[in-house]
């Protein structure tokens, strides 16, 4: 979550002046709902299982959860913060066979954020 958090942090703090993204992903509910990660997977089994969603109920709730209140029209989605990022001052980590954050949505990041000097590890997350 560090990552997704420096997304966050430097996209609404205007003190930060470079970021290093590591192995961080657009879409945090697409991210809970497919990642392999033992903490993730064991969530997402107890909360569908108690709750008797589907994972597109999963997802769903989550991204209306991210909604900033009072403003329909922003999340905390690190995807819809990337965008506010200096792609000339950020410098992202990606991991090609990550199953923990799926490189679908670390790649997804790295187009949101203007596509920045990027380093693309063939590894997974660990």
């Amino acid at each position: 979550m560090g990552g997704m958090q420096t997304v966050l942090l430097a996209a609404v703090d205007p003190r930060i002046q470079r970021q290093m993204i590591a192995l961080a992903g657009a879409a945090l509910p697409s991210i809970i709902a497919e990642s392999h990660e033992g903490n993730v997977a064991r969530y997402r089994r107890a909360t569908l299982e108690t709750l008797g969603w589907s994972v597109d109920d999963l997802r769903d709730r989550m991204a209306q959860a991210m909604r900033v209140e009072g403003d329909g029209n922003m999340s905390i989605d690190p995807g819809e913060l990337a965008p506010s990022l200096d792609a000339k001052r950020t410098l992202m980590i990606i991991s090609l066979l990550d199953q923990v954050v799926p490189t679908r949505n670390q790649m997804d990041l790295w187009k949101l954020a203007g596509m920045p000097e990027a380093y693309f590890l063939p590894a997974g997350h660990y």
